[in-house]
């Protein structure tokens, strides 16, 4: 084999794993907005959030914000209560983000529409909880972040457990069609 042969060859299996690299990963725009905004309530979202990225998926040098469906997840949050929608316009200028995942005023997610209805980037709604909230998710939670979740963490939690239902089946993010039904599917409530 010539070294053009071999060069072409490395080319080639750079790019495949370039692109492998990023078919096996999608970014989240978590906006947090809570009726009752707080400090403590922003963190109870993200920190239940980031429980349900940590509990399948996981691997050793993990460079992620964990996992969902599968696939790498990085977390871009957003509290509409200090940046205003400034702040989400923000976070999709800087990231090329998959899913905006509202969490709290469905408002909110009627004021974000505008701003990713010419794009790719999907809107998750608020979705229901179903209670009570299970014993193990509580004895979880507390163990990770050292504090008991009350309802923001719950929301938080339940947001990223629509997400890693709707991912997982279709192992990516590419089938917008699909993924954005089975998102709207389960607005009304899952089994954790």
């Amino acid at each position: 084999m010539t070294t053009f042969s071999h060069a072409a060859i490395l080319v080639a299996a750079l790019c495949i794993a370039a692109g492998t690299a990023h078919a096996h990963s999608f970014n989240v725009a978590l906006v947090i907005a809570l009726a009752e905004p707080s400090d403590a309530g922003a963190r109870a979202v993200r920190d239940g959030f980031l429980l349900a990225t940590r509990e399948r998926d996981g691997h050793p040098d993990e460079h992620s914000d964990g996992h969902l469906g599968g696939l790498d997840v990085y977390l871009h949050p957003v509290d509409l209560a200090t940046e205003s929608l400034a702040g989400v316009r923000a976070v999709l200028d800087r990231a090329k983000i998959d899913i905006v995942a509202v969490v709290g005023s469905a408002a909110a997610a009627a004021d974000i529409r505008p701003l990713i209805d010419e794009s790719r980037t999907l809107l998750m709604a608020p979705g229901r909880l179903r209670t009570p909230l299970p014993e193990d998710f509580a004895r979880a939670f507390n163990a990770a972040f050292g504090y008991p979740p009350g309802e923001a963490a719950a929301h938080g939690y339940n947001a990223a457990r629509r997400i890693d239902a709707a991912v997982r089946p279709l192992d990516g993010v590419a089938d917008r069609a699909t993924l954005r039904q089975a998102l709207d599917t389960s607005r009304d409530g899952i089994d954790w």
